[in-house]
């Protein structure tokens, strides 16, 4: 029994080093970009068309890593993709030209998606646990603070940016050969086939709106974690240490906020504590855009980060509780898929709107996204409600029919 627990907690601590993996590069781009940029001799909006070529294939990865997942073969995903997104990391590390850099990223890009796809269908394998899946998400923004003070820390020491994404590359490495040694399938893990019944129109209302819901609410968060720094640089007049310490300041308030959570216990139901995350993450994307001066943005960017923390872990709790049963675990792949789209077309968005107006654009795109994620979050859960009562009232009928027969 101890052996087993021990076992237990051996793969949660695998699976929080993995989201903890996940959000290091995240936070690193958009750090890293006024060095990379003067490299390349790039504008300051390209960083849109990185963001855009990273999120796009890590969409199109965790689509691949949501049927691939299913095949069979979960443990060696796991490894593969931890192993290629360290071999894209180190690609833009060493690469000598801007394409190579795009090229190297939409490997990191696909393989991360992967990885994302077979570690929240690892979470969830057990139900729709708040608890467990902001402690584990943890991870995330551990990561995604790690990543700018590094690449902050190098920078500031007079080192190359590429310092840098060598040392994460060489870190996913690392993890992959950890998990090559000591990752085990979980006993839990049950095959989920899809449903062979066609789901009816307001079902499938429901989980357009669901998926949709993510792509509306990633593309927020991204926008505030990589144009962050850009903004208190460019235009709110803070030194690139100054702002690299700010966009940190964002991740580790994101992940005491998810903490936060996890530990406190279930004192609101899931839908509450969604509407209070709202409720916060949109007071920090209002400061964003009408507050001004560096420590206004400074204070609205960790608030923003505060209000953040919970939402993407409650979205996949009330995916499984709202969908149940196969139809939740399928959705999973999907829901990553809209999450990296978000990622990729909101950003990228913002990069043409700096070009075309100012780096203060950012507050504007924040506010409306989250704005629209609370209209599409309202129209899932409303068609997820009447879409199990049709389900009832025809599971009544067929019992009815069957006892009459």
């Amino acid at each position: 029994m101890i052996v087993n627990a021990l076992r237990g907690r051996r793969q949660v601590v695998l699976a929080g080093l993995g989201f903890m993996a996940l959000g290091a590069p995240v936070g690193a781009y958009g750090v890293a970009w006024p060095s990379m940029r003067a490299s390349f001799h790039q504008p300051i909006s390209s960083l849109g068309l990185l963001l855009f070529v990273f999120w796009l294939t890590r969409a199109l990865g965790a689509v691949a890593g949501g049927h691939l997942h299913e095949g069979g073969g979960v443990r060696s995903l796991r490894v593969a993709a931890t192993a290629l997104a360290g071999l894209g990391l180190l690609g833009i590390a060493v690469a000598p030209t801007w394409p190579l850099v795009l090229v190297a990223a939409g490997a990191e890009g696909v393989s991360s998606g992967m990885l994302d796809t077979t570690l929240n269908a690892w979470a969830t394998r057990g139900g729709g646990n708040v608890r467990t899946l902001n402690v584990l998400h943890t991870g995330f923004p551990v990561g995604a603070t790690i990543g700018p003070l590094l690449i902050t820390a190098l920078t500031g020491a007079g080192l190359s940016w590429r310092f840098g994404f060598a040392l994460l590359g060489c870190a996913y490495v690392v993890l992959a050969l950890t998990l090559a040694r000591f990752l085990e399938l979980s006993p839990q893990a049950v095959a989920v086939k899809a449903p062979t019944q066609r789901a009816p129109a307001v079902a499938r209302l429901a989980i357009a709106a669901g998926i949709a819901t993510f792509f509306a609410y990633v593309g927020a968060e991204v926008t505030v974690g990589q144009w962050g720094s850009t903004l208190l640089h460019e235009s709110r007049g803070l030194s690139a240490t100054a702002a690299g310490l700010a966009t940190a300041g964002f991740w580790f308030s994101f992940g005491v906020g998810r903490l936060t959570v996890g530990l406190s216990g279930p004192r609101w139901p899931a839908s509450r504590l969604l509407e209070a995350s709202m409720i916060v993450a949109g007071a920090g994307g209002l400061g964003i855009w009408i507050l001004p001066g560096a420590v206004s943005g400074i204070i609205s960017i960790c608030v923003a980060g505060a209000g953040m923390a919970a939402i993407f872990p409650t979205l996949v709790a009330l995916t499984v509780l709202r969908a149940r049963g196969a139809r939740a675990v399928a959705m999973i792949g999907y829901q990553v898929a809209a999450a990296a789209v978000g990622a990729a077309v909101v950003p990228g968005g913002v990069g043409l709107l700096v070009s075309w107006r100012s780096v203060e654009a950012i507050g504007p795109v924040v506010v409306c996204c989250l704005l629209l994620m609370a209209v599409l979050d309202r129209a899932n859960a409303r068609f997820g409600r009447k879409a199990a009562t049709l389900d009832q009232e025809v599971t009544a009928d067929a019992l009815a029919a069957s006892s009459c027969a």
